[in-house]
């Protein structure tokens, strides 16, 4: 029997999947791209930038753990679905809210439906890839971070500019309603894998300290790429004087490089079976860019601006390094278990670095809040050096 139609289902099943997930990146990347015009209708201080680009994330991280093992019970077409849906109606609302208050809370409640589309996208495949080709469709499901962030680097500011924020954030609502009615139409029912016995699901993720290891790394080494992907908008806009389309262009540069870094090294990751090496070498070499970011920050506009875009593109390369490792150490059965561990660590961090970073800058200046991401960045370097690479299963 012709293996063909499986085959063409699990690549149009990967398109799908990569792009739901590019209409909720498009929210979370669209969200600092229109930081400067949120900031003036809402009248907010770079801390209050820091709090509103941490929300969604905040409300990801309470979640993800719950739409785990919702995924691993009803299937990825169930949750995905119900994601989309709900986090296009949230961000619809938030559009339109009269408030600071209310405005946060709608997105918040994106977040909290959005991690849905985070857990279900990359367990869909895991389900649908062998353990020797996973690499490239991750780094393609990935891409759509970069992707997403390029269109609404060269579309919001305008947008915004026409019809207020209020048309640019319908139209990320509108985007992510359409996933929900691609994802129903093409993807199967099922993909659920409901534990039978003990011998068959294995050990529970939770109770695995190398995968919260792995885990806490990954969520580490997201600080960097938060800051950098998350301020930049505001830092040439506020310290350089460029224009919002102007920075715009200077971050979907920065996305459309990143995207090319994720790519090469999905790929090379599954050539040479190496995931924890690079994840090493990407902490150090983003640690001593944003150091170098740091003192060029206040004094070398150009320098500063080559260096974010360089080191931003290099903080989005490791993305799949630690997705694979974790479906390396667990079965099938509990793929969902184990991405809802990482993608919480990640929303944490997610949450967390904005807020931080916020108030570094308020409190002391952008060159020493850089300086500090990037010693930061050496901390999930150390926790996975010592770790051996998974086998091929």
């Amino acid at each position: 029997m012709s293996t063909e139609p499986a085959d063409r289902y699990r690549w149009h099943a990967l398109g799908v999947a990569t792009l739901a997930f590019a209409s909720f990146a498009a929210v979370l990347v669209g969200i600092p791209v229109l930081a400067p015009a949120l900031r003036e209708r809402f009248h907010l201080d770079v801390f209050e930038v820091g709090v509103m680009l941490a929300c969604a994330e905040v409300g990801m991280a309470v979640t993800l753990m719950a739409w785990g093992d919702a995924a691993d019970r009803f299937g990825e077409r169930t949750t995905l679905v119900a994601g989309l849906t709900g986090g296009g109606l949230a961000i619809g609302a938030a559009a339109f809210a009269p408030s600071t208050p209310l405005f946060l809370a709608g997105l918040v409640i994106t977040g909290l439906c959005g991690a849905a589309i985070s857990i279900s996208s990359p367990r869909l495949v895991l389900g649908l890839f062998g353990p020797d080709e996973r690499g490239t469709p991750l780094a393609i499901r990935q891409s759509a971070v970069p992707v997403a962030g390029i269109a609404v680097g060269l579309t919001m500011a305008t947008i915004a500019g026409w019809g207020g924020t209020e048309a640019s954030l319908t139209v990320l609502a509108a985007a992510m309603l359409a996933a929900a009615v691609l994802a129903a139409a093409v993807l199967r029912g099922g993909g659920g894998r409901e534990p039978r016995t003990p011998r068959e699901t294995g050990e529970h993720p939770r109770r695995n300290r190398r995968v919260w290891r792995v885990a806490a790394a990954g969520g580490l080494m997201l600080t960097g790429q938060v800051v950098l992907l998350g301020f930049t908008t505001v830092y040439l806009v506020d310290e350089q004087g460029l224009t919002t389309a102007a920075a715009g262009v200077v971050v979907a540069g920065t996305l459309a490089l990143g995207a090319l870094c994720l790519l090469f090294l999905g790929r090379w990751s599954d050539r040479r079976a190496l995931w924890l090496v690079p994840m090493r070498w990407v902490c150090v070499a983003t640690a001593v860019g944003l150091g170098l970011i740091g003192v060029f920050a206040d004094d070398g506009a150009w320098v500063a601006i080559a260096l974010l875009a360089l080191t931003g593109a290099l903080s989005q390369s490791w993305m799949t390094l630690p997705t694979t490792v974790l479906a390396a150490l667990v079965t099938r059965q509990r793929h969902g278990a184990a991405m809802g561990i990482q993608q919480t660590l990640l929303a944490f961090s997610a949450g967390l670095s904005p807020i931080v970073f916020g108030w570094g800058v308020e409190t002391f200046s952008w060159g020493a809040s850089f300086a500090v991401t990037g010693l930061l960045m050496l901390v999930p370097a150390a926790m996975v050096w010592n770790l051996d690479e998974v086998p091929r299963l």
